[in-house]
């Protein structure tokens, strides 16, 4: 950690930072500052609320905030949800890809 400046300002700055949608803008500008080219930035957060499954955070080049959505329970169980690679990775799948253009594109799902 001694060595990684990003870690350290997570582990030991970030925390005193008054919300997480503080903390995600302040991690992207710092990517950014050490060349990072991001195209998007999202982060999902699970949350303990009787109507909201999570948060979702997310970030574009070009947006001068983070915007917040909320995913409200019942959303893991729609046909949306359920055919979108994102399940793949919620089950465990550390990484899903395909070739989306060109003769041996797989567009598997519909989003």
């Amino acid at each position: 950690m001694d060595n990684d400046p990003i870690a350290h300002w997570l582990l030991e700055e970030a925390a005193a930072l008054p919300d997480f949608r503080t903390v995600v803008k302040g991690l992207i500008d710092r990517l950014r500052d050490d060349g990072m080219p991001l195209v998007r930035v999202t982060f999902g957060v699970g949350m303990l609320h009787p109507e909201m499954l999570a948060a979702m955070y997310g970030w574009e080049p070009g947006d001068s905030f983070v915007k917040r959505s909320e995913i409200p329970h019942g959303t893991e169980l729609t046909d949306m949800y359920l055919n979108s690679p994102f399940r793949l990775v919620n089950e465990g799948h550390s990484l899903v890809r395909r070739r989306l253009t060109g003769p041996e594109a797989v567009v598997d799902f519909p989003i």
